[in-house]
Parts: structure tokens; sequence; C-alpha cells
């Protein structure tokens, strides 16, 4: 819970600020836009005023269209001066939704952390960069254990649950379009054979075989606009509930349902045009005499 200058919380949950704690530079490292004020210096010290750099998102919740540098943020017993704003970023996951952060400086820990994480950027390659890094820590100190851990590396294994949930649906849709498209090919076999003997007349009468072929997909399209219809109508409105397991997709894209009502098209297509296309190779006579 913090308490920013000038602001009152309607609720618990909108007075959480996320924190970090960040050495000089970390910014430009991490190629982080500051936005207003000033970064981290040698100057943010034990003996210095305690200061804070927010993100974006904080600074509009807080303080609106104001400018937030120079104001405070109140966390237990201290009080933090704002310095800097810099541009939103991900604190957990990838896909997450935006959250307050706010940066304290490592310069104005009382206590040193048990762990540290150092952020390193180069254009060597890393197997290059690593054994420099080990060799500067062990000057300082050789007991110190150390954990190397690539940044694509880490985005990745931060998708992999993602990328399973979507790879699951992709096969369970896969499945249910084979299912639907099995379906729909023996509703319209049994179709052909229950009217054998009108498309038989039809086609004595002088009816072109394309004739018979949309007869037979006449009513399969009327299903499948009512389909697409009430599809449509059911992914906009249930588009809320998986926004947050979406990435880089809008829950309404129009791109992403057009293109899912022409799969199901062509699937429909052609899963009655088989067996369409063959009540249109009836030989009249013949199925005459059997009707």
């Amino acid at each position: 819970m913090v308490r920013p200058e000038g602001w009152v919380s309607k609720s618990p949950g909108e007075a959480l600020l996320f924190l970090n704690r960040v050495s000089p530079g970390y910014f430009a490292t991490m190629r982080t836009p500051l936005l207003l004020g000033r970064d981290f210096g040698d100057g943010d010290g034990m003996k210095a005023r305690k200061a804070i750099i927010v993100n974006e998102s904080a600074a509009r919740q807080f303080f609106g269209a104001a400018n937030p540098i120079g104001k405070t943020i109140g966390m237990d017993k201290d009080e933090y001066q704002i310095i800097g704003v810099v541009k939103d970023t991900k604190y957990n996951r990838i896909n997450e939704n935006g959250r307050n952060i706010g940066y304290l400086a490592a310069g104005q820990d009382a206590e040193a952390p048990p762990q540290l994480r150092f952020t390193l950027r180069a254009d060597v390659p890393v197997e290059t960069l690593i054994p420099a890094a080990r060799a500067a820590i062990g000057e300082v100190n050789r007991g110190i254990s150390l954990e190397f851990h690539n940044l694509e590396t880490q985005v990745s294994e931060s998708l992999l649950q993602p990328r399973a949930v979507a790879l699951l649906s992709a096969v369970f849709g896969l499945l249910a379009l084979l299912l639907a498209m099995v379906g729909l090919y023996g509703i319209t076999s049994y179709t052909v054979t229950r009217r054998k003997g009108e498309v038989a007349i039809r086609m004595a009468l002088g009816a072109p075989r394309d004739a018979v072929v949309w007869l037979m997909l006449r009513d399969v399209a009327v299903l499948l606009a009512v389909g697409v219809a009430m599809g449509l109508a059911a992914s906009l409105a249930a588009g809320r509930l998986v926004t947050s397991l979406l990435f880089g997709v809008r829950p309404r894209d129009p791109a992403q349902l057009l293109g899912a009502a022409a799969i199901l098209a062509v699937a429909t297509a052609v899963a009655a045009y088989v067996p369409a296309r063959r009540a249109a190779r009836l030989d009249p006579m013949a199925a005459l005499r059997e009707e």
C-alpha cells in the first residue's frame, strides 16, 4: 500500500505499487525510455533524500495529467520523492496487463539482499560475455555463486504455458472442425439419397449438373450462414473472457474473425461438395428404376 501525495484511493487495490531496486544505468541497459525527470545517479546514496522513479501507468493513476516530478509517495514510514517517469514495461509475464511499477535506488538500500541480479548488455555473443563476467566478479569475491540466464531464453520460457494452451486449443479446434466436416458430409449424403428420385426427375427434364449441385448445396449454405452469424455473435460476446489468454491478438480483431469464418466456409464447402457432386452424376433412368 502506498500513499501518493494528494491522492486518495477508493479501494485498497488501487494503492498497489510493484517495486524494483535498480542502479544507475539500468534503464539505458534495458532500453526503457525515460519520459520525464532524471535517472538515478551516484548522488542517490544513503545520505540523500529517498528517491523513486515510477512508470507512466502509476504517474497517470496517482497524479493524472499533472507533472509528478517532485511529488512524494509514502511507503511504510518513509517518503520517497519522484525524480523520473519511465515508459511502461512488463513486470512478471509478457502477456500481462499494465501494472503500476516503482523503481527504488539500489544505493539507498540499507540492507544488502542475499541475492543480486545484474543485467548485462553487449554486442558480443553470450558465450564470450559469460567468462569475462565471471572473471570480473571473481576479482571481488571468488566465493560468489553465479547463474547466467539469457533474456531471450527467459522470455521463451515464460511463454511455454501460453504456447501449450494455444497448441492444445488448435488441436481441439482442428478436431472439432474435422468432426463437423464428417457430420456435414453424412447429412449431405443422406439428403442426396433421400432426394434421389427428385434429382433424377430434374435431370430427366433437362436440369444441368451445376443446377443439381447447387440444389444440394443451397441448404448447406443456409446452415453455414446461420452458424457463422451465431459464431461471430458468440465470439464478440465472449471476447472479454479470453483477453488474459491472448498475446498480440485482440479478442475482437476483424481479421481474425473473418479468417475463422473463411476457414469454416471452406471446410463446409469441401464436406458438402463431394456428395452434391455425386448427386449430379446420377443416371436419371437408373435412379428412377430404383425408385
